[in-house]
């Protein structure tokens, strides 16, 4: 099931669920949205919103997909999933 990233949702909707991800440094941000989908799939989800990050320091200024791509660090990425009214 293809469940989408969405920036931002302008119908209603419940939050069902919170998802997290630990990355490693080699993985890159599709890899990371593609196992939040499968998350949010497992839970019922309509679609997923709301990324996050607890990367600090210099690697939060960089872009995602540079971050993950060569940093030397973990991080969590959280979404909320959700269902459309």
């Amino acid at each position: 099931q293809d469940i989408p990233y969405m920036e931002n949702i302008e119908q209603n909707y419940d939050v069902i669920g919170i998802v997290t991800i630990n990355t490693e440094r080699r993985q890159r941000v599709t890899d990371v949205l593609s196992k939040m989908k499968r998350e949010a799939a497992i839970l019922g989800g309509d679609a997923f919103t709301d990324l996050k990050t607890d990367a600090t320091g210099i690697w939060k200024r960089l872009p995602a997909q540079h971050m993950i791509g060569n940093a030397y660090v973990r991080a969590n990425f959280t979404c909320s999933v959700v269902v459309f009214k």
